[in-house]
């Protein structure tokens, strides 16, 4: 599985770098099946597109993402790949850090093991308040 999001993250260098490989560069010959490549690279396509997300939102996303599971080569490309679309460090740090309050909030309630129904009761009745 992490062999597979790792390859999905560079398949974003791929595509946002351009062509700049005659066909599918060294690191995914050696490391995707020839019998899933094109599987891999038509769905990546179709997820990256401006759809109802745009490429910058979804960048951050994936480097929020890439962070937490953790995973060296979805950092190094996902950067790579917003710099190119003009995203600033600050950014990407801002990015990163909900993913990292997201998690930590994640680990402290569920490691508590505090009622998930409470939770939404409380929850809805403050966001009722916003």
């Amino acid at each position: 599985m992490k062999k597979i999001l790792s390859c999905l993250s560079i398949v974003i260098l791929f595509f946002s770098v351009g062509s700049a490989f005659a066909g599918p560069p060294a690191f995914f010959q050696e490391t995707i099946p020839e019998t899933e490549m094109k599987v891999i690279l038509e769905g990546y396509k179709a997820i990256s597109s401006d759809n109802e997300i745009d490429k910058k939102t979804k960048g951050l996303i994936a480097i929020a993402v890439a962070a937490q599971i953790p995973c060296q080569y979805c950092v190094y490309a996902n950067t790579v790949s917003l710099k190119k679309m003009g995203v600033t460090d600050a950014q990407i740090k801002e990015a990163v850090a909900m993913a990292g309050y997201i998690r930590l909030m994640s680990t402290i309630l569920n490691g508590s093991g505090y009622d998930f129904d409470k939770f939404k009761r409380e929850y809805d009745a403050l966001a009722a308040k916003s």
